[in-house]
């Protein structure tokens, strides 16, 4: 026997020698689990075991070569159509070289297992019978392939001769090997540059999706294709992760999905490789462990918003390969159905590398992006805080609303509404309402009823949330809405606008309340809003919370400045109630009432004070009309509590301080019916009527204080107007003592006149007396009653439209001739002789005439006159009317002087004014200057008029008194 066949096997009887040995002095009791092959028929005895350095065990049999990869076994059999197979079933040895490639001992050959190619190469063959012998592969061989002997000697120098020619063929495949090589890295650096190209164009962080598609697309063009590709982020404080997915036909961008630490085998895997910053890792995934990988990639995400190529790629595969490596930040990875060949490992070693880069890169244009968008927060808020700060009157606040809706619109926050409730006692919305129709935001006030919308704020509020967030469906924001647009200012929106509202999807919001408000913004789309939008929503809760502080500043402020206007407003009141020194000067504190309450803000659509007579059953209305203007005369009610009045009036409740009415539609006209009716005033005929109509009577001692609106009184309305009665109750008062006191005074006149006169001059003062009486006792209430009587018949229905405005033509000469009479009653009547009451009657005459004009009224020597001729006093006093009505008609004059200089033996009347003048000489008919001259010089006496065009007028009147 050669010398080198006996030293093998004295080493090999040793090897066995020493194996039984350690066997023998082990403690351990192995433990076996059979391994069946799942090939019906196979029955053939394991001959050679290897294992290779990917971890495949390898087990050679007479029945061919078994690869098992921890899960199931691969066959290799001789396949005489396929010359890529095994050459022969018989597999006796097994060697992996320093290369990676197995080689197998058959019966009659020798094959060699490409690893990169999966298939086989028949190296040597003995089919044709002339050499016979196993060949085996030693594991200490003296070439580099390893060393080859046969049973059969004879074959020693073919074999030689075989392997000396696989050695030069491999130098030539090394030489081929390289160039490959050289060509795959030129390929490799190729791929590397278009992903280190696209990521040096990436301005901002949204286009990580792209860089993303482009280092997948590149794998892919390497020919590491995959059932689809991963980059996983973690984050470093919760464990959770962040993965972009792709599937290999790559159609849209790839996306991202959160998924949570869910602490499976499989999580903890790549957890593990991540932490230990593994370069390169492989997984097979089958049976359970495929399932958990289905679930972590498809189940913990938005799968309904994956591709469909993602989501059905690993359907219907047993066994999947997943291969990834670490980065800093994550993993990169990809699934396969086959095997990745070992020399693509470094591709994926340093596509990993490299996305490290670009997400440095990324992070950075992240922390810029996040340091810009700050900027542009803090610049919004502070344009809110700005025009807070500019706040002068509480009524501005609406300006910070709407800045606030603008800039949360600039911020890139969509929207369709934004609002902010300012909260009260009661469960009822208050709120201003932002929205790109209007210019300003409008103060919408929404009585509460059962909602989830309604009853979430109300919670909320309840529990002192900072924010809250919900969604609810269109069923719900359909029913907010319907119930709103009845009953709050919401009816307004146009239909087409409320139409679009409620066919929107749903109702998304988000709310960040605090103390004393709620700053909301929602969508009709139901879609939610992001955490950054909601905590940018929380920083302008504060800012407004901010604004909000100010402006109860500015309205406690405002509050106090008010309070100071109504006790001026009040004082005038009562200054003009002081200086009250005859009854008929009345009027002047009535016109100051209704002067201050416009003076004050109150927009009236009309305002009055009600007298009330119930012993005559009249009441004396001294108003305003519907332009704000005082009337001149007051007007009288007849007192007709009956059907005739409208139901609503009839409504009162008279134990109130107040009463408060409110009509609409048919009810106003019925009111303006009644009015016109009771008055014959014309203009409760002639103005458009609304159809809204708020009315409400602050009651005093003898009347009222009465204001009607468009629109409903505040709380402060009600109250300034209940203190006016109040106060005008006191003037009223004094009038009544002034009343008592002037009757008193003509009583003492009357009686001393009488013991002055001589009988015939008391036959002459009580004839006068008599007339008086009769023209207002008879005439005077004829004529009332002509002007009730035809004002009432004038409303019957059954009256013809012609008769109607005759009637009407009765009622206003019945009207006109009852002053005329009241000024014939005032001249025969000798108890108006003395010059106090000339004075008086012009002082009236003025204010009525002249109520917007600044007039200064002098008197000079008054008190030395006591009685007036009354032919004297009747033509004095029908000069000084007739100067004041033309003033009133034509001068339109803004300053007028009326100055009376008495004597005991003349009277001087001079009216002067700043109107637009005229020539006398040509206007004389036309201003009743004749008729003055005339009544002059029955006088005696002398009348003047000084005027030119847009120089004033200056009318004198001199006359002697007898």
């Amino acid at each position: 026997m050669p010398r080198f066949a006996i030293c093998l096997l004295l080493c090999l009887g040793c090897s066995l020698s020493l194996h039984a040995q350690i066997l023998a002095g082990s403690s351990l009791e192995p433990e076996f689990q059979q391994l069946k092959i799942d090939d019906e028929g196979t029955e053939a005895q394991v001959i050679a075991i290897l294992r290779d350095r990917t971890g495949y065990m390898w087990f050679g049999t007479e029945d061919g070569l078994y690869r098992y990869d921890g899960y199931e076994f691969a066959a290799f059999r001789h396949d005489p159509s396929d010359s890529l197979s095994i050459a022969g079933n018989s597999v006796q040895s097994l060697f992996e070289d320093k290369d990676g490639v197995s080689w197998c001992g058959r019966t009659r050959g020798l094959s060699r297992f490409d690893p990169l190619k999966q298939c086989f190469d028949t190296v040597l063959n003995e089919s044709s019978g002339e050499v016979g012998g196993n060949l085996q592969l030693a594991m200490s061989p003296p070439w580099k392939t390893g060393w080859v002997y046969t049973i059969s000697l004879s074959l020693f120098a073919i074999i030689f001769w075989v392997l000396h020619r696989y050695e030069l063929q491999k130098e030539r495949e090394k030489v081929f090997l390289a160039q490959a090589q050289l060509k795959s890295e030129l390929q490799i650096e190729a791929a590397l540059e278009k992903v280190r190209a696209i990521a040096m164009e990436m301005h901002n962080s949204e286009v990580l999706n792209e860089v993303i598609t482009t280092v997948f697309r590149q794998l892919q063009s390497l020919g590491l294709d995959a059932l689809h590709y991963e980059i996983i982020l973690f984050d470093p404080d919760n464990l959770d992760c962040e993965v972009w997915i792709s599937n290999q036909a790559q159609h849209v961008l790839p996306r991202s999905f959160p998924i949570p630490n869910d602490k499976t085998a499989f999580y903890r895997f790549l957890l593990d490789s991540w932490k230990n910053q593994t370069d390169y890792f492989p997984y097979v995934l089958r049976g359970r462990a495929k399932s958990d990988y289905e679930k972590w990639l498809l189940l913990q995400t938005d799968s309904q918003s994956t591709t469909e190529g993602t989501r059905c790629s690993t359907q219907g595969v047993e066994t999947l390969h997943l291969y990834g490596s670490s980065m800093r930040q994550g993993l990169l990875q990809f699934t396969r159905q086959n095997p990745l060949p070992e020399e693509n490992f470094k591709i994926v070693k340093r596509f990993a590398k490299l996305f490290d880069q670009v997400y440095t890169r990324f992070l950075d244009l992240k922390k810029m992006e996040a340091q810009t968008r700050e900027a542009q927060i803090q610049e919004a808020l502070e344009r809110v805080r700005v025009v807070s700060l500019t706040m002068h009157e509480s009524q501005e606040l609406q300006k910070v609303i709407a800045t606030i809706f603008d800039q949360l619109k600039s911020l890139g926050i969509s929207m369709d509404v934004s609002l902010i409730e300012i909260f009260d006692h009661t469960n009822d919305t208050n709120m201003w309402v932002a929205n790109p129709q209007h210019e300003y935001a409008q103060l919408v006030r929404i009585p509460y009823f059962q909602n989830p919308l309604l009853d979430r704020m109300l919670e909320a509020r309840k529990r002192k949330e900072i924010f809250f967030a919900d969604r609810h469906s269109r069923e719900v924001k359909n029913h907010f809405y319907h119930n709103a647009f009845k009953i709050s200012e919401l009816k307004a929106i146009p239909p087409e606008i409320k139409k679009q509202i409620l066919e929107r999807k749903g109702f998304a919001r988000s709310v960040a309340l605090s103390e004393h408000a709620a700053v909301v913004m929602f969508n009709w789309d139901d879609r939610p809003y992001s955490q950054e939008e909601n905590r940018i929503l929380l920083r302008f809760s504060r800012a407004f919370e901010q604004a909000y502080t100010r402006f109860l500043d500015l309205k406690k402020a405002e509050a106090s400045a008010y309070e100071a206007q109504v006790e001026t407003a009040m004082e005038r009141v009562r200054s003009a109630s002081m200086a009250m020194h005859q009854s008929d000067e009345l009027v002047s504190v009535v016109h100051t009432v209704l002067d201050q309450l416009k003076v004050l803000g109150i927009e009236a659509y009309r305002s009055w004070i009600d007298i009330f007579y119930e012993e005559q059953e009249y009441v004396i209305t001294w108003s305003t009309d519907f332009e704000g203007n005082f009337q001149d005369e007051p007007t009288t009610y007849h007192l007709d509590f009956n059907e005739t009045m409208p139901e609503f009036y009839r409504r009162d409740n008279s134990s109130s301080r107040f009463i408060e009415l409110q009509a609409h539609g048919s009810e106003v006209k019925d009111w303006f019916k009644y009015l016109f009716e009771m008055s014959s005033d014309p203009i409760f005929k002639n103005y458009n009527v609304p159809n809204d109509l708020y009315q409400i009577w602050a009651k005093h001692k003898y009347g009222n204080v009465a204001i009607t609106k468009l629109t409903p009184l505040t709380e402060v309305e009600k109250d300034i107007l209940s203190r006016f009665a109040k106060v005008f109750e006191q003037a009223y008062t004094r009038f009544l003592d002034l009343q008592k006191a002037e009757a008193q005074a003509r009583e003492s006149a009357e009686a001393k006149a009488k013991a002055q006169i001589t009988e015939k001059e008391l036959e002459k003062y009580q004839l006068r007396n008599r007339i008086s009486a009769d023209l207002h006792d008879e005439i005077g209430s004829n004529l009332s009653s002509i002007s009730l009587l035809s004002a009432m018949a004038a409303r019957r229905d059954d009256i013809k439209s012609d008769v109607k405005e005759m009637l009407s033509d009765v009622n206003q000469a019945a009207r006109h001739s009852s002053e005329a009479i009241r000024d014939i009653v005032w001249f025969i009547n000798p108890a108006s002789d003395k010059l106090s009451d000339l004075i008086s009657r012009m002082r009236t005459n003025v204010r009525t005439l002249l109520p917007d004009a600044e007039v200064q009224f002098e008197i000079n020597g008054d008190d030395m006159v006591d009685r007036l001729n009354p032919e004297l006093k009747r033509n004095v006093y029908m000069i000084g009317k007739e100067l004041l009505n033309n003033i009133s008609k034509h001068a339109r004059a803004k300053k007028v002087n009326v100055r009376l200089d008495v004597s005991d033996h003349s009277l001087t009347m001079e009216i002067t004014d700043d109107g637009v003048g005229f020539e006398p000489d040509e206007t004389a008919s036309g201003h009743g200057l004749n008729n003055m001259a005339a009544r002059a010089e029955q006088l005696n006496g002398e009348f003047k008029i000084i005027s030119a065009v847009g120089k004033g007028t200056k009318s004198t009147l001199h006359v002697k008194i007898t």
